[in-house]
């Protein structure tokens, strides 16, 4: 990665996650979530089961209708907001007004930013009890997309079109909705919205800007399959696809799109990061084994990989410790010694830190099997390592 925003809480590189215990309902695991997101690149999810030829890297129409909120409301000028309390304000604001539309909408895109799509749909959800406001039903159908629930997805932009009329509705969500009927398989329904959208809106600025897309749009459904899904998609596939191979296909695919420019970084940095709170140990050590972290941030990052409760997980992390050889990565590694309960991941921690210095001994899976054993090893190493 070229670049990285500070970290925030316990890891954040890129656009990292949270570390662990006591963060909202904090999974078993170290990485618990996306704080300070990068801007979207072509982010959301798509449903499970689409295996096309290519991801596209058209961009993805509109990720979240909502603005992003801004940091600075509801403060006075030159303190510093603490985005918590802003949080705080937007749900007091949301379960009191009288109409939340305009609460649920700054605070849904908050916390989608946050990579916090299930809060945001609940958000919405909540909101749509007491506000028929057609905003919040293409916001939710927007959530939907991107926590790859596309069939939902479908249904609400369907019910979005039947309330206002295909000629009230939008084009660029009659494309959506054509798009997301293509990947769910059902062609006819998606010809059919397209040659409405071509019809009805035929004048609409946008109809005739999206004149491209359109057409590449209708040789797909024509051909009878999807050849391309976004990249907006493939992240809906990674943070909502039920089966744990779906969601590590999806994150083997995102690592390794390849715009030309800063986008790719941007988008292996949110898949990572994504991956990192993933409840399948699998996909987590898989986003370890993708991480890049830069240099002054690299401990840390090993530190909460070293936590996390799997222990393939602190396994890979021991192996990028070895390949990153980061200064300060002795004195984590022995402290490490002490808290690695695992036989074969305490081996693998003695033989890490003897890649920094050769001349420890090795340690036997038998040794390392019982406490006692790893408690004697780890005096032996400290006695050698002491200055």
């Amino acid at each position: 990665m070229r670049s990285c925003v500070p970290l925030v809480g316990t890891l954040l590189f890129g656009m990292v996650a949270g570390c662990a215990a006591g963060e909202r309902t904090a999974p078993p695991h170290a990485f618990a979530r996306v704080a300070e997101p990068l801007p979207r690149a072509e982010p959301t999810p798509g449903s499970a089961g689409v295996a096309p030829s290519k991801v596209s890297h058209a961009t993805a129409g509109r990720p979240v209708v909502a603005p992003a909120p801004d940091a600075s409301a509801g403060w006075e000028a030159g303190t510093t907001p603490d985005p918590r309390d802003r949080e705080r304000d937007l749900r007091h604001e949301l379960a009191l007004a009288t109409d939340p539309t305009a609460a649920a909408i700054e605070l849904a895109a908050w916390l989608a930013r946050d990579e916090r799509h299930a809060e945001a749909l609940q958000v919405v959800d909540t909101a749509r009890t007491r506000s028929n406001h057609h905003d919040l039903r293409i916001l939710r159908a927007d959530l939907l997309r991107d926590l790859g629930q596309r069939h939902a997805a479908v249904a609400e932009l369907r019910a979005l079109r039947t309330e206002l009329g295909v000629d009230r509705m939008p084009p660029e969500l009659l494309f959506d909705l054509a798009e997301l009927e293509a990947l769910e398989g059902n062609h006819p329904a998606a010809a059919a919205t397209l040659q409405v959208l071509g019809t009805v809106h035929a004048r609409d600025p946008w109809v005739v800007d999206a004149t491209a897309k359109r057409q590449a749009l209708a040789a797909e459904i024509a051909g009878g399959r999807p050849t391309t899904v976004k990249v907006r998609d493939v992240l809906g596939n990674l943070r909502g696809a039920p089966f744990a191979d779906d969601r590590l296909q999806a994150l083997e695919r995102l690592v390794r799109v390849r715009l030309g420019d800063d986008q790719d970084d941007s988008i292996h940095q949110l898949a990572v990061v994504i991956a990192l709170g993933d409840p399948a140990e699998a996909v987590r050590a898989h986003a370890v084994a993708h991480a890049d972290p830069v240099p002054d941030q690299r401990l840390e990052f090993l530190a909460a990989a070293l936590a996390d409760s799997s222990s393939l997980v602190r396994r890979r992390a021991l192996s990028r410790a070895v390949d990153w050889r980061q200064d300060g990565t002795v004195p984590l590694l022995l402290a490490w010694l002490d808290r690695e309960t695992d036989a074969a991941t305490f081996v693998q921690v003695c033989d890490a830190l003897r890649a920094f210095t050769p001349e420890l001994p090795a340690t036997s899976l038998p040794a390392a099997s019982s406490s006692s054993g790893r408690a004697a090893v780890a005096i032996d190493y400290r006695r050698r390592l002491a200055p």
